[in-house]
């Protein structure tokens, strides 16, 4: 709508200046012609009946006969008039060219964020996705230095449709208890530094403190391959008592965190899963120092934790 307006003003004023530039030149030419002083004289203290457009329209068709350009003012009105002309048509050429081209990229970017969306789908619908399930392997013991000590069974599966490359299992045993850093923060940190590592191959560090850039470690896991890790962890007694020194009882109430890391080809980012469960005791709270029978004890989701996979 603007540059419609923007169109008429132009339009109307280069209108008004060829009226008004033809009518002062005709006028000149069809005066010096057909009127002599005197009569020129007469008429300039007579009321002139007619209006300009019958002054136009008559010195117009005897201007016409006799028309000759010896003035060089009128040769400046005309060429004024010519500028005028291509000025107004070189803005409407350069103004249409520009809603064009604004137009069109437009569309390029519109074609090109769904090329980029239609991409990603197809990244995701094809790259391998990681789960993990866990099992307790085994009853509670205590070691001779009274450290409790748990056994798992993990089963990473490849629920995805491409192979994950440099698969690797990171899990750890720590307490829920105010004087323990909660373990769903514990684990975004890890998530974060795996995340921060290159995509395409792992960083190890040798004697002497040189880091090198090598293939990717860790297994290969084809689509629904699975393998099954088995651990056992142990947790420090000073750990457990830290926890329960402020209760009268030695009650303690573990937790299991981990994280599955692995990259695949094309990724960008290295992929990881990660996990949070809490070990409990059927039908009671697990105490320092008491063993538990394997079929006394489950594993149950974290209350404020459901997992993550990237």
């Amino acid at each position: 709508m603007t540059r419609r307006i923007r169109l008429l003003i132009a339009i109307g004023l280069v209108g008004v200046l060829a009226v008004d530039i033809g009518y002062a030149f005709l006028l000149q030419r069809y005066e010096i012609q057909h009127y002599t002083k005197d009569t020129q004289a007469h008429e300039k203290n007579q009321p002139n009946p007619e209006g300009p457009f019958l002054i136009l329209g008559r010195a117009a068709v005897v201007g016409a006969e006799n028309f000759t350009i010896d003035k060089p003012e009128a040769i400046t009105a005309l060429a004024t008039l010519v500028i005028a002309f291509f000025t107004w048509r070189l803005w409407w050429s350069t103004d249409k060219l520009w809603a064009e081209t604004k137009a069109a990229g437009i569309t390029a970017t519109i074609a090109a964020n769904a090329a980029k969306k239609s991409a990603d789908a197809s990244l995701v619908a094809l790259r391998p996705w990681l789960s993990c399930k866990v099992e307790i392997a085994e009853p509670l013991t205590y070691t001779t230095a009274g450290d409790a000590l748990f056994a798992f069974r993990f089963i990473v599966k490849n629920v995805g449709r491409s192979p994950a490359m440099g698969v690797r299992l990171s899990p750890d045993l720590t307490l829920f208890s105010p004087k323990h850093e909660h373990s769903i923060i514990n684990l975004q940190r890890m998530a974060e530094h795996n995340r921060g590592m290159p995509a395409g191959g792992s960083t190890m560090i040798i004697p002497g403190g040189i880091s090198i850039v090598g293939s990717e470690l860790g297994l290969l896991l084809f689509p629904d391959e699975t393998y099954t890790f088995n651990y056992r962890i142990p947790l420090k007694r000073s750990e457990i008592e830290k926890s329960c020194e402020d209760i009268s009882t030695k009650h303690f109430w573990p937790e299991l965190r981990g994280l599955v890391t692995y990259t695949y080809p094309l990724a960008t980012v290295r992929a990881d899963t990660g996990f949070v469960y809490r070990i409990e005791k059927l039908g009671g709270v697990l105490e320092l120092g008491e063993p538990v029978p394997l079929e006394n004890m489950s594993l149950s989701d974290h209350s404020l934790w459901s997992g993550f996979a990237t």
